[in-house]
């Protein structure tokens, strides 16, 4: 058996994405905690002028609230998604809607997106769900999305669709525009191919964007 196509290998590239989005989303809440402690020592230094009889500034001090509240919002919100991808694999199979899988990874890949100031624009039919190892198709879209945010150039647009197409469900990931006229001749590549097949899916690149076609089931 190859061990590259076989489940310990689809394992192993799972496992490797959950590093790479543990870095990233740590990366985050440690920013979130920065904010809320400069916040708090900006508080601690209005509390002191209390002390001096000098005044506090109330507008100070709410929008300094307001941006520890904002940031503690956040952090609910990473850790929430970083959740819901970590559970993913607690039944298998389990059901997957498509434009929630979207929306998800998305997000939980939106700090490699802003590292190379690509936006993401998504435009997916609601009501389409799928049965499915989901660990795995969130891992396969993780993977595309990073891939294609490093070939993207600054300040453009990816977009990422999905709808139904004759009996299946098709998501296209479409840069606005790239490093190069054509992608490299590897990508998708063995991880991305090994995990659309693991869950029946095919992922392949035509014309410039990347699809994957997965069967609509349950």
């Amino acid at each position: 058996m190859d061990i590259q196509k076989s489940p310990r290998g689809v394992e192993a590239v799972c496992l490797e994405v959950y590093g790479m989005l543990s870095a990233s989303v740590t990366h985050e809440i440690k920013n979130t905690l920065s904010i809320i402690n400069e916040n708090a020592g900006l508080i601690q230094d209005l509390c002191a002028m209390v002390e001096g009889d000098d005044g506090v500034p109330a507008g100070r001090v709410d929008a300094s609230m307001q941006m520890i509240a904002n940031q503690v919002n956040r952090s609910n919100v990473i850790m929430k998604n970083l959740n819901r991808f970590s559970h993913s694999n607690d039944r298998i199979p389990d059901q997957a809607d498509l434009s929630e899988t979207v929306t998800l990874l998305v997000a939980l890949t939106s700090r490699f997106a802003a590292m190379r100031k690509v936006s993401v624009a998504t435009d997916c039919e609601s009501g389409h769900v799928i049965t499915t190892n989901v660990l795995t198709l969130y891992c396969l879209v993780f993977l595309i999305l990073k891939t294609l945010y490093s070939l993207c150039l600054e300040d453009t647009t990816l977009l990422v669709s999905g709808k139904q197409a004759a009996g299946l469900l098709e998501l296209r990931f479409v840069p606005e525009k790239t490093n190069s006229q054509t992608y490299p001749p590897d990508f998708p590549g063995e991880k991305e191919k090994m995990l659309a097949e693991h869950i029946g899916a095919t992922c392949s690149c035509e014309d410039g964007e990347v699809v994957v076609i997965l069967k609509e089931r349950g």
